[in-house]
């Protein structure tokens, strides 16, 4: 169990991706929490939902090719959204090809941009892969959260930096804006 935003939540466990042995076990959690009761015209940054059977709303993913995907860049992303879902995708904005440190926090500030009144926008981020984004963070975000894999399971935890493990991520970070 993790607690966001006042309620616990009970860490997912799917098949795809093998959720329980990484980071989606508590990115899953929380936005499948935050995603209930959502109306609007929605969008997600990193085309993940699909593969969790959550569909019905704008994905764009620069690379990943599917039916149902835009392929553009985060700061091709135009329109007006009520809400905005991003799990770990931000910190490969403009890192893994161009190495560009401020990318990141920048294309979270165009999609906090792109809110409608009333919008909110959660993001999660995995800490390790990227050391420029993971010293900015909260990021001056509303609501946050940080949780660490221990051999107990994940448990919250500070924002020191850490390494990222050999194939999944020891921290995870989540935070939500409110426009």
């Amino acid at each position: 169990m993790i607690e966001w935003d006042g309620r616990q939540l009970s860490l997912v466990d799917l098949p795809y991706n093998t959720t329980a042995v990484n980071e989606r076990a508590v990115e899953l959690a929380v936005t499948f929490d935050w995603l209930t009761g959502r109306t609007g015209h929605g969008l997600e940054v990193g085309n993940v939902l699909a593969h969790y059977g959550h569909t019905g709303h704008r994905v764009v993913d620069l690379t990943e090719q599917s039916e149902h995907v835009d392929n553009l860049d985060v700061f091709d992303i135009g329109g007006r959204y009520d809400w905005i879902v991003s799990i770990s995708t931000i910190e490969h904005v403009h890192w893994d090809d161009r190495h560009d440190p401020d990318a990141a926090a920048l294309a979270i500030a165009h999609l906090r941009s792109l809110l409608a009144t009333g919008g909110h926008l959660l993001v999660t981020i995995p800490i390790g892969w990227h050391p420029t984004l993971d010293r900015l963070l909260p990021l001056d975000a509303d609501l946050w959260g940080c949780w660490s894999h221990e051999s107990s399971g994940w448990r919250p935890c500070d924002l020191e930096p850490v390494d990222y493990g050999p194939r999944w991520a020891n921290k995870v970070w989540i935070g939500e804006w409110r426009n």
